[in-house]
């Protein structure tokens, strides 16, 4: 399971225009700001989970949390209750990430989207009670306790970095208030790094690999070249001498110039090889 989009995907069109009219915004800047806060909100929920006290906090959070705000919360941007959903969201990220890191993450969002700090300020709040909510469900459906629900977000880091969009990693990473947030979702991203260098690292093992059977293959050929020829020698019927040596000296110039013959062709393929590696 992916939270971003599971959550996205409950922000379809409709709602997404529903929001921007709450917002008084755009339908594809309103999609922008919450494609930025999602992945940015879900990093500091997994920040807390990845410690003890963060994680009780959360729990709580989510046990009080009425669920039925996932299958209602369009009807309320339309039906007048921004107002319920604001302070309901409010309550809740000040709690959990308290208001001097809200109010640096509602900065750090605000100027990442170029000058929206008006906008975040009121778009956070109306989308914390539907994420909580989705977490609730995840709970509900899973039969997760305490343990469950910090496995799952943890699990999630993965999903959150990749959804960040591109510069506002390092954007959360130079407010000292987010330097947890961030951290949650950049141990991710290294992950995905370093095992794309240690492909990388594979790769070119595997290209040396392929290269080095050249320098002994052209000896064992020739090898085996002179053990086919006595061994013919040894078991043909026996001739005069004359044609011993006729046929020994045959023998010889055609395992030199097999030998020659591959020793070329390998060196070609060498040559190819070290072009793709």
């Amino acid at each position: 399971m992916n939270l971003v989009e599971t959550i996205m995907k409950l922000l379809g069109d409709d709602v997404l225009g529903n929001l921007a009219g709450v917002l008084g915004a755009g339908t594809d800047e309103t999609k922008q700001a919450v494609g930025a806060a999602v992945p940015a909100m879900l990093g500091g929920l997994g920040s807390l989970a990845a410690k003890p006290e963060g994680a009780e906090k959360l729990w709580s959070a989510v046990q009080a949390v009425d669920d039925n705000v996932v299958g209602n919360f369009s009807q309320m941007l339309t039906g007048g209750q921004q107002d319920v959903l604001g302070k309901m969201g409010s309550g809740v990220l000040e709690g959990l990430l308290g208001k001097g890191a809200l109010s640096s993450l509602i900065n750090v969002l605000g100027s990442f989207l170029g000058g929206k700090k008006a906008m975040i300020t009121k778009l956070l709040p109306m989308l914390a009670p539907m994420i909580m909510g989705v977490l609730s469900k995840q709970v509900k459906s899973g039969g997760l306790d305490l343990g469950g629900l910090a496995k799952m977000l943890l699990g999630q880091k993965d999903n959150i970095s990749q959804a960040m969009p591109a510069g506002l990693m390092k954007s959360l990473s130079s407010d000292p208030e987010l330097s947890q947030l961030a951290g949650f979702a950049k141990s991710a991203s290294d992950t995905v790094a370093s095992a794309g260098r240690a492909a990388d690292s594979a790769a070119r093992a595997t290209g040396a690999a392929a290269a080095s059977p050249m320098r002994w293959l052209l000896p064992l050929v020739v090898l085996v070249a002179a053990v086919a020829g006595i061994y013919w020698f040894l078991n043909r019927p026996a001739p005069d001498a004359t044609d011993v040596k006729e046929k020994v000296e045959s023998t010889v110039d055609q395992a030199g110039t097999l030998a020659k013959d591959f020793g070329g062709y390998l060196s070609n393929m060498g040559t190819v090889l070290t072009g793709v590696t």
